[in-house]
């Protein structure tokens, strides 16, 4: 299982990390320096929603154990080593050195939560994290929502053009993708939709 295996989760949580903007790091300076003097209050949070759209792909995710996946990314939200000369060359390195020992810290801290009522999850942590991750989280989450619902357009078409009654022995997905982002969503729906995938 992609959940159970902590190099792919690594390897992914690199690529994901190459979503977060040096622009959002630039523009939140401010919010960064009040909380290494603080000056800020340390405990108030944000929330990121992520919503489903409908009841049947809330409840897939709950199946795929979505909650789990969006924690193991949370755990592992840093600027990548390789990409820390362009953030020096856009701000000074000791900023870049406190953000990365911020990211680490707060990382520890996010709260995941599954709201029934909604349709939706949310990744609640302190207004700065937030902030940096929002666009990276809402380009993830915005991908596998319109893979999945491809995908289940796919198996229902499939089941009323055979006698699988949404099985899915007779599907394969093309795995050739342009992204290592893109391809670790559709390995992990895949995997979760018994799909198999063709490389």
């Amino acid at each position: 299982m992609i959940l159970d295996n902590s190099k792919i989760i690594a390897d992914f949580s690199k690529h994901f990390n190459c979503r977060l903007t040096s622009l959002d790091f630039i523009e939140n300076v401010g919010e960064l320096l009040s909380l290494l003097n603080n000056k800020s209050e340390t405990t108030k949070k944000s929330t990121i929603i992520l919503p489903c759209g409908n009841k049947e792909i809330f409840n897939q995710l709950i199946k795929f154990n979505y909650s789990k996946l969006l924690n193991e990314i949370c755990q592992r939200i840093i600027i990548n080593e390789e990409l820390l000369d362009i953030y020096k060359s856009e701000m000074q390195k000791e900023l870049v050195q406190f953000y990365n020992d911020y990211l680490k810290q707060n990382s520890k801290l996010v709260q995941i939560n599954i709201n029934h009522h909604k349709n939706l999850f949310e990744i609640t942590s302190q207004d700065l994290f937030v902030n940096l991750t929002m666009s990276a989280f809402s380009q993830f989450h915005t991908e596998l929502i319109g893979q999945i619902v491809f995908f289940n357009k796919i198996i229902d078409i499939n089941s009323t053009t055979s006698d699988s009654n949404k099985q899915t022995d007779n599907l394969y997905i093309n795995s050739k993708v342009s992204t290592a982002f893109s391809y670790f969503i559709i390995a992990y729906l895949a995997e979760n939709m018994n799909i198999k995938l063709k490389l």
